[in-house]
């Protein structure tokens, strides 16, 4: 009977043991949550079609809408803008919360894979156009990187599937949740990457020096759990950025 109530006690001890170890994954896979979240654009002068999208994030599915953007303010397909004195000012593209995936500590990742926000801009302007993209209040919680692919607007890489709001790399309302591919892998250009520079409570790249004339750019805008011990659920800075499209400036 001794025998029959230690092996009984083991099991339920080790049971318990099993079930404290789960709930320990469980709570660190769902400890990284909410980005309250928009990204801006600035006046301009140039004619862009905008296409925007999010890759990575835990709630994709639910919020399929808020986690797509187009705009256009030349030729088919024109939409979500106003004009000004100042030139044409692009509606903001506000998408709430956003949430980092499930992770499991298990051996060094011990963090959520990173979020991406994909931006594809076709410049109609015979000019080049000078794109800046400025990550306002940046949080020492994220790493943040940068990098473009660039190609003429003739490509035969943008021109598949056809129609106003669909032509380009990466159809926005096709992708899933994961990170989205290329239509024509074989006219692919080479990716570059650019540092940001740090400013007063800013995080900035210029393409000033990038030839954007007649041409797509699509530019990703990566972040990155620094520390997942680090909470950052509710963060008050929340993430938005703001990207800028000057005629004439490089």
């Amino acid at each position: 009977m001794r025998k029959h109530y230690k092996l009984i006690s083991s099991i339920a001890c080790l049971i318990l043991c099993v079930c404290m170890v789960t709930f320990g994954v469980y709570a660190a896979s769902y400890g990284l949550v909410n980005l309250n979240s928009t990204v801006s654009f600035t006046p301009t002068m140039a004619k862009l079609k905008i296409f925007g999208g999010i890759a990575g994030q835990a709630n994709y599915a639910q919020s399929l809408t808020e986690h797509a953007y187009y705009a256009c303010n030349y030729g088919e397909g024109k939409g979500n803008y106003t004009s000004n004195s100042s030139g044409d000012v692009f509606t903001k593209w506000s998408y709430g919360k956003i949430y980092f995936a499930e992770y499991a500590e298990t051996g060094t990742e011990a963090k959520p894979d990173p979020i991406s926000f994909y931006i594809q801009i076709t410049n109609y302007v015979e000019a080049d156009v000078n794109y800046t993209i400025t990550i306002n209040n940046p949080t020492d919680k994220f790493e943040y990187s940068f990098h473009y692919y660039s190609a003429d607007n003739n490509s035969s890489g943008l021109n598949n599937p056809t129609g106003a709001t669909a032509a380009g790399w990466w159809y926005v309302g096709g992708t899933s949740a994961s990170k989205p591919t290329f239509y024509n892998n074989e006219t692919k250009p080479t990716s570059t990457n650019v540092n940001f520079t740090t400013g007063t409570n800013t995080k900035v790249v210029d393409l000033k020096d990038v030839d954007t004339t007649l041409k797509t750019i699509m530019m990703i805008i990566t972040i990155q759990v620094v520390n997942a011990d680090v909470d950052i659920d509710g963060d008050t800075t929340g993430f938005n950025f703001t990207i800028g499209a000057n005629v004439g400036t490089n």
